[in-house]
């Protein structure tokens, strides 16, 4: 009588073949200029564009140089004209002064760095797309106080292949980060994570697309450049 013999045991998978598995799936074969294009279509959905990025705000300062540095801040879209004259009727009053110059009299350093990075790369839509995109990621994964969304968000080392895709794009060789990690805030808008659950790339890719588009259509980046003289077509707004 032959002996039984059992089936040969399969080893199970270390969690490294697993988690590499899931990561090929969540990408699903996309790179870094399929990202960036169906960001680019996603956003021009909302009539969102990104040329020219930053909205040029000329301002009359009696006080500044003719080689005074333009600033950088995000305003709301419907108060563009309202920061113009109050910046205008406060250098009428306080010349070369620095001017109040962000609508909630202060942005956050987060915010700010945001700024600088995004007018560096501001002719660059690539660029653009990854600062964004990375700014998105970093209160969620980076910050001392970051909160990622484990129950709606995908697995966070298949996040954290977008995230890189994205810093890789942009970001300087000194830099192991796009901000510090005490920052909370580098975008002036942010989403809700907890609407509806994201398993793949391309929903991610879309949710954040959604967060840039809603973040554009209601604050926009602008560049105040200063004037020392009144040149005919500024009279009238200084004067208002």
């Amino acid at each position: 009588m032959r002996k039984r013999t059992l089936p040969p045991t399969i080893a199970p998978e270390s969690w490294e073949v697993q988690r590499e598995k899931k990561v090929k799936e969540f990408l699903d074969g996309a790179d870094w200029t399929y990202v960036v294009r169906q960001w680019r279509g996603h956003l021009e959905r909302f009539n969102v564009q990104l040329d020219p990025l930053f909205r040029t705000v000329t301002v009359i300062d009696p006080g500044c140089g003719d080689d005074r540095e333009p600033a950088l801040s995000w305003w709301p879209v419907d108060a563009i004209d309202k920061m113009r004259e109050r910046i205008n009727r406060h250098f009428v009053s306080w010349p070369g002064t620095n001017g109040p110059l962000h609508y909630y009299d202060q942005i956050s350093k987060g915010e700010y760095v945001t700024l600088k990075h995004l007018w560096r790369l501001r002719d660059d839509p690539e660029g653009v797309a990854a600062v964004l995109i990375a700014g998105s990621f970093f209160p969620r994964m980076d910050a001392s106080r970051s909160y990622y969304s484990d129950d709606f968000w995908p697995p966070r080392y298949c996040a954290r292949e977008l995230r890189e895709m994205a810093y890789t794009c942009w970001r300087e060789k000194s830099e192991v980060w796009g901000w510090h990690f005490a920052c909370t805030q580098v975008l002036a808008d942010k989403s809700d994570d907890w609407y509806f659950k994201i398993d793949s790339l391309h929903a991610l890719v879309r949710y954040l697309a959604e967060e840039h588009a809603s973040l554009l259509l209601t604050h926009v980046p602008v560049v105040i450049e200063y004037a020392s003289r009144r040149e005919p077509e500024l009279i009238s707004v200084a004067a208002k």
